[in-house]
C-alpha cells in the first residue's frame, strides 16, 4: 500500500452577511435596470432591449447566488 501525505487545508469562505447584502443589492438592481430598460424601450430607444436582457441575466443570477448561502448552527461543519 502505497504511503500518502495528507495534509489538511483550510476552507476559505467568503463573509455570509456581506454575501447576503450584495446579492440583495444585485437583485434590487437588476429590477432598477428592467423597469429602466421598458421605459426605453418604449421610448423607441433599443439599448432597453441590451438593459432588458442584462436584468434578466442579472435576476437569475442572483437568484441562484441565494442558494449558496447556507446557515450554519454552532458547532456544525460544512
Amino acid at each position: 500500500m502505497e504511503n500518502r501525505n495528507i495534509q489538511e487545508r483550510r476552507l476559505k469562505t467568503f463573509n455570509g452577511l456581506v454575501a447576503l447584502v450584495l446579492i440583495i443589492a444585485v437583485l434590487v438592481l437588476s429590477i432598477a435596470l428592467f423597469i429602466c430598460g421598458a421605459v426605453a424601450l418604449d421610448e423607441g430607444n433599443y439599448a432597453g432591449a441590451i438593459a432588458l436582457v442584462a436584468s434578466a441575466f442579472l435576476f437569475i443570477a442572483s437568484l441562484i447566488s441565494f442558494n449558496g448561502l447556507k446557515v450554519l448552527k454552532p458547532n456544525e461543519a460544512l
